[in-house]
């Protein structure tokens, strides 16, 4: 499996806080802390069960950290898979059983317990009617059984750039090709464009005009009309920089934070969660898939921040957001707050968008 650089990785699952103002006397279900270690970058983050707390990737360091909802951290030890091979993890991802699947950056999964500890790996070599095999994945989730990717299928003559689906259980499986989409750039900068809800999953193709889709097992993707019909996010920006490395990082970030564009697609208690950019803003609409239905207000659910990026964690108690500076030289990054909010509360946006004290 082709080996992915970590420039490539970057932030996954850009997001941000929720903070318009609420009576001073009212008991509010968010709360900010500082992270009492700070993470370098954050490729990818999911939670824990067995405690209100999240684990995130930081790449640059090849760690794994824990973050409880009050900003304590705790760094994993490495997990070693090949004898003399480096610890590079680059995404995780919840598995139906409750424990977790862990990529590598030489494309190594390893099959996590609810402990974090190793219990076996997936291989995803075996080659489909058309001879392609799984080349690299560039995000992905676990959909029940199965993972439900966006990356390179290879057929050892040529490469195409789709989203699929990969079975997990028993030997290696080949890969189920569900839509080719040539327009990479938005899934090489960490954004999440995939999740699911119990086996079927969902995504954002951010081709020229972004489409929100469901694909369940054994069938073919559907396009939800459940979309928000404003014309700026129906024609997708294009970048005029190009991510070649950590040097052209700043000002490829600094193009993204300038666009009118879906950020994020989440899940939740049935229901998704679709993150925009507007003019600097952001903007969260909650979708109902079974009725196909935005139930947000017209033009989204503001959700005023300062974050020049984000990362978000929903579990099912509380959903965590962590707040991100510029990407600087070097692709440095400020990474120090986190916000925790009730789930509740999130459910709610649709109708209560004041959720949480102004900063």
């Amino acid at each position: 499996m082709d080996t992915k650089k970590k420039w490539i990785v970057l932030p996954l699952l850009v997001f941000a806080s929720l903070f318009p103002s609420a009576p001073t006397n009212a008991a509010v279900p968010c709360h900010e802390v500082k992270l009492k270690e700070q993470p370098l970058w954050v490729s990818s983050a999911t939670y824990l069960d067995q405690e209100q707390a999240i684990v995130l990737i930081d790449p640059f360091r090849n760690k794994l950290v824990t973050f409880t909802e009050k900003g304590e951290a705790k760094a994993l030890p490495n997990i070693q898979v090949k004898k003399g091979v480096e610890f590079e993890p680059t995404e995780i991802s919840r598995t139906r059983s409750g424990g977790f699947l862990l990529e590598q950056a030489d494309g190594t999964l390893t099959r996590l317990d609810r402990s974090l500890r190793p219990v076996g790996t997936v291989s995803l070599q075996a080659k489909n009617a058309q001879g392609y095999r799984v080349g690299s994945m560039y995000q992905w989730k676990v959909a029940g059984d199965s993972i439900v990717a966006y990356g390179a299928l290879y057929n050892g003559k040529q490469v195409e750039l789709a989203f699929f689906r990969v079975p997990l259980e028993g030997k290696s499986q080949p890969p189920e090709r569900l839509m080719a989409l040539a327009d990479s750039d938005f899934y090489l900068i960490g954004q999440s464009y995939i999740t699911a809800i119990g086996d079927t999953a969902y995504y954002v193709a951010m081709g020229k005009n972004p489409a929100l889709y469901k694909v369940a097992p054994g069938r073919k993707p559907v396009a939800l009309k459940a979309f928000p019909d404003e014309p700026e996010l129906r024609t997708r920006p294009d970048f005029k920089t190009r991510m070649t490395g950590p040097n052209s990082a700043p000002k490829h970030f600094a193009e993204l934070e300038s666009f009118n564009v879906v950020a994020g697609l989440f899940a939740q208690d049935g229901m998704l969660y679709l993150l925009v950019r507007k003019a600097g803003d952001w903007f969260l609409y909650q979708i109902d898939p079974a009725k196909d239905k935005i139930l947000s207000p017209e033009g989204g659910v503001r959700l005023p921040t300062t974050a020049h990026h984000l990362t978000v964690v929903p579990s099912k108690a509380e959903w965590y957001f962590i707040e991100r500076g510029p990407v600087e030289e070097r692709q440095q990054q400020k990474i120090d707050r986190m916000l925790v909010v009730d789930s509740a509360a999130i459910a709610a946006s649709a109708t209560l968008p004041n959720l949480c004290p102004t900063k």
